[in-house]
């Protein structure tokens, strides 16, 4: 099941709209069985259908309320801690003002419908493939105009980051990406009170 969802909106003209997906030829280096089946599925449907094309809906409190594990937080946070000291202090920044905006350390166990922090001006992902979530990767075009989430692709991916998560000794809270991320990076200056309450240290 997909803990959180973006319901997909219609799109017309999409040929109008730049790409939102970014990846690099060593994407499936080192990645799980599943993630890698995903990654590749994401890169034919982009040949086969069409790009997503950059209109972010599934991105923005309308639709999204998308909640990941610690373990792909730290996949993540290990994403950002490569970029340059200036990028990574900019998109830690966003994910602060989301969680303020949002109420984001307040939802519990609530899904919260929130804009993703990683949602760029221009409605690109700051994310490349090799680190987006997985319940990410499995929201796709489905026709040259429609989008929606894919289970049958989510589930195998999600059963990996699920096994990863408990191997790793971290808990089986599932919290909303800017939140999650904060605390996999070891800022809780917006995380509140109770959010980092019993973490672990993610792995490296």
């Amino acid at each position: 099941m997909v803990a959180g969802r973006a319901h997909g909106p219609r799109m017309t003209n999409p040929s109008r709209l730049p790409s939102r997906t970014t990846h690099s030829g060593s994407s499936l280096v080192g990645a799980p069985p599943g993630r890698a089946a995903l990654q590749r599925h994401v890169l034919e449907v982009q040949r086969r259908v069409r790009t997503c094309t950059g209109c972010g809906l599934c991105c923005t409190q309308a639709y999204n309320s998308q909640a990941i594990l610690p373990w792909e937080a730290a996949r993540i946070a290990a994403y950002l801690r490569r970029l340059p000291d200036a990028r990574r202090e900019e998109l830690l920044g966003r994910a602060r003002r989301a969680v303020s905006r949002w109420k984001l350390a307040r939802a519990g166990h609530r899904l919260v419908q929130y804009t993703c922090s990683f949602l760029q001006p221009d409605l690109t992902c700051a994310l490349p493939l090799e680190a987006k979530p997985v319940a990410c990767l499995s929201f796709n075009p489905l026709t040259p105009d429609a989008c929606d989430q894919e289970p049958e692709w989510f589930e195998r991916a999600g059963a990996e980051v699920e096994t990863a998560n408990r191997a790793a000794g971290l808990p089986a809270v599932r919290r909303p990406i800017p939140l999650a991320v904060l605390l996999a990076a070891g800022d809780g200056r917006e995380a509140g009170p109770r959010a980092g309450r019993g973490r672990r240290r993610p792995p490296r």
